[in-house]
C-alpha cells in the first residue's frame, strides 16, 4: 500500500542536483510519498535550483540552507518549517506557502534576494526569521500570534505589512523591526487574506490604535503607519436631541450629534444635514450627509 518516507541528510549524493519536482519514490515494488525533508537534507546543494515538493508537510532544520542559486520552491502542504531551513538562500526571490502554521528560528535568515513572504495561516513565527532580508519588500501574516524578537530585523526595504484585525504582541520593539524603512505601512486582512474594508477596517484600527504598541504622538504602531480610516459618515455614531416631538405648524428641526470613533463630528465641516416631512404628525425624516474628509449618507 501506499507509504510515506522521509528525505534525510545526504549532502555529497545531491551535491550536482538542479531542479526537482518530487511527490513520491518507489522502491522494491513500493511507492512512497514523500512528506518530509529531514535535517541537512539538501545543506549546500549549491547547484540547485528549483524544488517543487507536492506532498510534503514538514521541513526539518537546515533542510535547504546554504542552497546559494536556490531561485524558486514550492511547498503547498508544508505545515512546519525548521529552524536555518532556507538560512542564506541568497538567490531565492519569493516565499509562499499557503499551510504553514510554523516557521522555526532564522528559517529564511539571510535571503537576500527575497521580495514577498506570504504566509496566510501561519500562528507560530520564530525568532530572526527573515532578518537580514534586505530586498523583502512585503510580508503577509494575518494570523500570526505574536511576531518575535528581530524577526524582521535589517529588513531595509519593507514597507508592507499585513496582518489581521487583532494587534500581536510584539517582542522586544526594538530590535524587532530595527532597520526597517520610514515610512511603513499596514494593511488588514482577513484570515483568507481578502482586504478588510468598511466597518471592519475601521475596527481593526480602532484595535491598533488601543494597542500598547501605539503611539499616540506619532500616530504609528511600533513605527508603522496605520491604514485610513474609511470615512464613510453610515459608520458615525449619531443621536438627536429628542425622538418625539409636538407639531406646531412648523419645521421641528432637532439638533443632531455625531461622532466618528470616538472622535466628535462638526455640522458644516463634517456632515449637512437634510429634514423632511418634518410639519405635519407623522414620520420626520433627518438626513445626515458626509463632506469634507467624510462620504456618504
Amino acid at each position: 500500500g501506499d507509504s510515506t518516507v522521509a528525505i534525510i541528510g545526504n549532502t555529497l549524493s545531491y551535491a550536482e542536483l538542479k531542479d526537482l519536482n518530487i511527490s513520491t519514490v518507489t522502491d522494491w515494488g513500493e511507492t512512497f510519498t514523500v512528506n518530509s525533508i529531514g535535517e541537512d537534507a539538501f545543506d549546500y546543494c549549491t547547484a540547485l535550483n528549483s524544488v517543487i515538493f507536492p506532498k510534503v508537510t514538514d521541513i526539518g532544520l537546515y533542510g535547504f540552507s546554504r542552497c546559494l542559486n536556490l531561485k524558486s520552491i514550492s511547498f503547498p502542504e508544508a505545515i512546519s518549517i525548521g529552524g536555518n531551513a532556507f538560512m542564506d538562500c541568497i538567490a531565492l526571490t519569493n516565499a509562499t506557502f499557503p499551510k504553514a502554521i510554523s516557521i522555526g528560528s532564522a528559517a529564511f535568515v539571510g535571503c537576500e534576494e527575497l521580495s514577498d513572504a506570504t504566509f496566510p495561516k501561519l500562528s507560530n513565527l520564530g525568532e530572526f526569521a527573515f532578518e537580514n532580508c534586505f530586498n523583502l519588500k512585503s510580508a503577509a501574516i494575518p494570523n500570526v500570534n505574536a511576531i518575535s524578537n528581530m524577526s524582521f530585523y535589517s529588513c531595509n526595504n519593507l514597507t508592507t505589512l499585513s496582518l489581521g484585525a487583532i494587534a500581536p504582541p510584539v517582542d522586544e520593539e526594538e530590535y524587532t523591526f530595527d532597520g526597517c524603512p520610514s515610512p511603513r505601512s499596514l494593511t488588514f486582512v482577513a484570515a483568507n487574506g481578502t482586504p478588510l474594508t468598511g466597518a471592519m477596517l475601521n475596527a481593526a484600527i480602532v484595535n491598533y490604535m488601543n494597542d500598547a504598541g501605539y503611539d499616540t504622538a506619532t500616530g504609528l504602531w511600533h513605527g508603522w503607519t496605520l491604514p485610513e480610516f474609511d470615512r464613510d459618515i453610515a459608520y458615525a455614531t449619531i443621536s438627536l436631541e429628542n425622538g418625539s416631538f409636538q407639531a406646531n405648524g412648523s419645521q421641528i428641526k432637532p439638533s443632531v450629534t455625531a461622532s466618528f470613533y470616538g472622535m466628535p463630528l462638526n455640522e458644516g465641516t463634517d456632515f449637512t444635514l437634510t429634514y423632511t416631512n418634518n410639519v405635519e404628525p407623522g414620520k420626520a425624516t433627518v438626513t445626515i450627509t458626509g463632506i469634507g474628509s467624510y462620504s456618504g449618507s
